[in-house]
């Protein structure tokens, strides 16, 4: 779809590349993952005739770029070849299901696949039915007798003509409805816009469903999912001219929703008190230091590894360089949180954000609690930063008054404002201390705060940002589903 739209848009002036097209949605598609260690087995009743007639026929149902009716013969072609490629072993009821694969069900009668209550998002195939049929009462999920639609009266009915009101493009003869049916559209221009942005912006393509990603002078490294097989550390030049490298899933032990810590040779982590590098170039681990506890990896401040545990009342600091470990002595852990702790730096302390409670480690070995405030967490899906002289963070509030705004704390009294921002934040905040500002990203965009100026809208990018955010001096990076993408800073 994607490469017949860049087609179009590229025959209208449009500079458009099939580079930059995202992979098909998953779980449906089988996509080349650097995770794949073999080959695809292919299945028994796999029909390449028929596979190589199905992808020969997809253009026809994009004939003048714009998407062929359902009634015609162009889509019923492509259809029929591409339903015969490999179909799929039905499911039995109450076998666990996807909505896009089919239940098991005799002739005449349907099986669907639903969704319980808590269930967690697992689907089972229902017990087989037999289909309402024309005129009678019918539920979308369940659908209507062969060749008939569940019309907007909830009645089995005729798929509706151009014209008639719908709700859904399955109700219409022409496969397309926009509050009434009607004759499919052209590719619109706003598309094309949008792929011409991609190939403007897009730095990698197809690369893991990223959930990290941070910048170091050269280079990116980021953390793809490819379900199964966990995920894998990446980095690739920030230039965007590859090669993107793969490392294995086991080469880095990180903690969720903390940043990842590296440099243009390593990334840095923590598993079971043993503070390691991993090497960019081989995605070797090497131990640097054992620092007595388990805790989190949560910064890197000039050349030390900085690593917070305890609900934030420890700390220790471990050379990169040598792996020299300098503990703080905080104080003895009281209580204790489950969430992650995140940590923020300036000149003179590191600061520890933990559920309710942010502390600080002074380098001259000073330890205070700064503020456990009445809020659910604090930093916890955000994280915090140090611009000067202040803390920022969100924290989920217990109040409907005071949820989802960005907070600012003054450590040397405890003094929070509260800042309504343009929308709450989706991703982790980065700070340029150089500049003065934060960033974030949300699904309205790169958005920046200015101490004293407030926040505006920077940009809208092509796609949402996604949930992570990294930034230099010239561009603003994220991941976003299977891309990853970089936007320049004013």
């Amino acid at each position: 779809m994607c490469a017949i739209e860049v087609e179009c848009c590229q025959a209208r002036g449009f500079e458009a590349s099939v580079e930059w097209c995202p992979v098909p949605a998953r779980p449906t598609s089988f996509v080349l993952q650097p995770s794949c260690t073999g080959k695809l087995v292919t299945p028994d009743d796999f029909d390449a005739a028929a596979a190589r007639a199905c992808v020969d026929l997809q253009p026809q149902l994009f004939a003048g770029c714009r998407l062929a009716r359902r009634d015609s013969d162009a889509y019923a072609a492509a259809m029929a070849s591409c339903a015969q490629v490999a179909p799929p072993d039905l499911l039995e009821p109450g076998q666990i299901c996807y909505t896009n694969l089919p239940c098991a069900a005799p002739p005449g009668m349907v099986s669907v696949c639903y969704y319980e209550p808590g269930s967690g998002g697992i689907g089972e195939c229902s017990e087989p039915v037999i289909p309402p049929g024309e005129g009678e009462p019918c539920e979308a999920a369940i659908g209507c007798a062969p060749d008939l639609v569940c019309g907007t009266a909830g009645t089995c009915t005729s798929p509706l003509a151009d014209g008639e009101p719908c709700w859904a493009a399955a109700q219409c003869s022409s496969g397309y409805c926009d509050s009434v049916c009607a004759e499919p559209p052209p590719i619109p221009d706003s598309r094309c816009e949008t792929l011409q942005q991609l190939a403007k912006y897009a730095l990698y393509m197809n690369v893991g469903n990223g959930s990290r990603v941070t910048a170091t002078e050269t280079r990116l490294v980021w953390l793809g999912y490819y379900g199964p097989r966990g995920e894998i550390l990446h980095h690739a030049p920030k230039d965007g001219r590859g090669p993107v490298v793969h490392l294995t899933p086991e080469a880095v032990h990180h903690s969720t929703n903390v940043d990842l810590v590296a440099d243009d040779d390593y990334v840095y982590d923590i598993d079971n008190g043993v503070v390691g590098r991993v090497s960019l170039a081989d995605g070797s681990r090497a131990a640097l230091a054992d620092v007595g506890f388990d805790g989190t990896l949560a910064a890197k401040r000039g050349d030390d590894l900085v690593i917070v545990a305890d609900y934030c009342n420890r700390m220790a600091r471990v050379s990169a360089a040598s792996g020299a470990v300098a503990l703080h002595p905080g104080q003895h852990a009281t209580n204790r949180d489950s969430q992650t702790p995140q940590a923020a730096a300036d000149d003179d302390a590191v600061y520890c954000a933990n559920g309710r409670r942010i502390t600080r480690f002074g380098d001259d070995g000073g330890f205070a609690v700064i503020t456990e405030e009445a809020v659910s967490s604090i930093g916890w899906t955000t994280g915090i930063q140090a611009l000067g002289g202040k803390l920022y963070y969100w924290a989920s509030g217990d109040s409907v008054e005071d949820k989802g705004l960005l907070r600012i704390l003054d450590p040397g009294t405890g003094q929070i404002t509260l800042v309504t921002p343009p929308s709450a934040p989706l991703t982790m905040m980065a700070a340029d201390p150089a500049k003065g500002l934060l960033l974030w990203g949300t699904e309205d965009g790169i958005q920046q705060y200015a101490p004293g100026s407030g926040a505006s809208v920077l940009a809208e990018p092509p796609v949402p940002v996604g949930r992570q955010v990294a930034l230099d001096e010239a561009y603003f990076y994220w991941i976003h589903e299977d891309g990853i993408y970089r936007w320049p800073r004013p």
